[in-house]
């Protein structure tokens, strides 16, 4: 049954960025809400950075950091060379370095490494 609204990831994509294009802020915001429950990490990361949405870049750092599995090669290649190293080093300290971190630290944690930037 069609209910007249957008369901993928393009299509809400699409709008987010006519939306930007065209300074619509109630459909960039109404794009980013329905995009946020059904973007991966890797998503939020990427589109976080061709949108500018706040918060988007920290907490796509963060579930790529506390997932139990690696990075795919495709994960890898829409990410780059940078951001993986980055989320190799952080999942690093956040799994060896000292094992008793909450995520209220690996967030902080986070969020430092990306000021630094």
């Amino acid at each position: 049954m069609v209910h007249g609204d957008l369901a993928t990831l393009e299509e809400w994509t699409s709008v987010l960025r006519i939306a930007k294009m065209y300074f619509f802020d109630d459909h960039r915001e109404l794009a980013i809400a329905r995009l946020a429950q059904i973007v991966t990490p890797v998503d939020r990361i990427v589109m976080a950075r061709e949108f500018d949405i706040p918060g988007w870049l920290e907490e796509g750092f963060f579930e790529l950091c506390i997932r139990p599995g690696p990075l795919t090669l495709e994960e890898g290649d829409r990410l780059g060379m940078k951001d993986v190293i980055k989320i190799a080093d952080l999942r690093q300290r956040t799994r060896y370095t000292n094992l008793s971190w909450h995520h209220d630290v690996i967030k902080a944690t986070i969020r430092q490494e990306l000021r630094a930037r």
